[in-house]
């Protein structure tokens, strides 16, 4: 499996010694790529940052000149004023204070979202975990109505629960993100895989039949995974433009080198 991940990468040519391999050998093949390209996403997950500070940027803005009049005193969310006006945004709802981003400007859509009693976070507003005010000295005595400056210490204390309940979800839910990543990859890799076949049917027709397309296809999608790869650790989707567009212009070589070889075969 090394040498055609090696030939698939590295020497297009040589990958044409494979098209008479059994046909669950590709499939197993794209399993072992799909298990590679899930290993950064384990690796992120178990060593999530928190927020970004572009993510947080955008949060401190939005609150930027809002009067909350809530803090949280005696481990309880409590008004700090008789009648507090009816506010309502992309980060705060009339029952809670919401510390959050709208659909558009995340995808997740993280938010920490503060009730009476305890506080809750939700991603693309479904309640994934719930904690008590207790459990975390920071949150004692903050005071909301001062996160309309965007120099206040009190984001310290906000971003300092954000981050660990970011952290904590991605490290609970590693296994499941995992399982769901593999998936999507292993059905990507065959999408890709058919596609690449389908260049040989165009080009060699009636010389190269299908099964040998789609098993130099799921060879050459080498490239692709390694992109993915690197796309996933740097956070750089050049690699996978390169990684796609390699595994392309591999196909076409391997297409070529088997139509010499049976040419040759031809003239012998």
């Amino acid at each position: 499996m090394y040498r055609r991940f090696q030939y698939g990468l590295l020497s297009p040519k040589l990958v044409t010694e494979f098209m008479r391999d059994r046909m669950y050998k590709p499939f197993i093949q794209l399993i072992l790529y799909a298990l590679l390209m899930v290993i950064p996403v384990v690796i992120n997950d178990l060593n999530h940052k928190g927020l970004s500070s572009t993510y947080r940027n955008a949060i401190v803005a939005s609150f930027k000149n809002t009067e909350i009049d809530y803090k949280i005193e005696d481990f309880k969310l409590k008004k700090t004023k008789e009648n507090v006006e009816v506010y309502e945004s992309s980060v705060l709802s009339v029952v809670n204070v919401r510390i959050g981003l709208d659909g558009k400007s995340s995808p997740k859509l993280y938010c920490v979202e503060f009730r009476e009693e305890d506080f809750v976070f939700k991603v693309s507003g479904v309640e994934m975990m719930k904690y008590n005010y207790y459990d975390f000295e920071e949150l004692q005595s903050l005071e909301f109505n001062r996160l309309s400056s965007e120099n206040s210490s009190e984001w310290d204390k906000v971003f300092s629960v954000c981050d660990k309940v970011i952290k904590a979800f991605y490290k609970q839910n590693v296994v499941m993100d995992g399982i769901a990543n593999f998936l999507r990859y292993y059905a990507a890799l065959l999408f890709l895989s058919l596609c690449l076949a389908l260049t040989y049917i165009f080009r060699f027709k009636n010389v190269i039949n299908f099964k040998v397309m789609f098993k130099l296809g799921a060879y050459y999608t080498a490239p692709f995974v390694l992109g993915m790869v690197l796309s996933n650790l740097f956070g750089l989707s050049i690699f996978y433009i390169i990684g796609l567009v390699l595994s392309v212009v591999y196909a076409f070589i391997g297409g070529t080198e088997i139509l010499t070889k049976l040419l040759n075969s031809d003239r012998k």
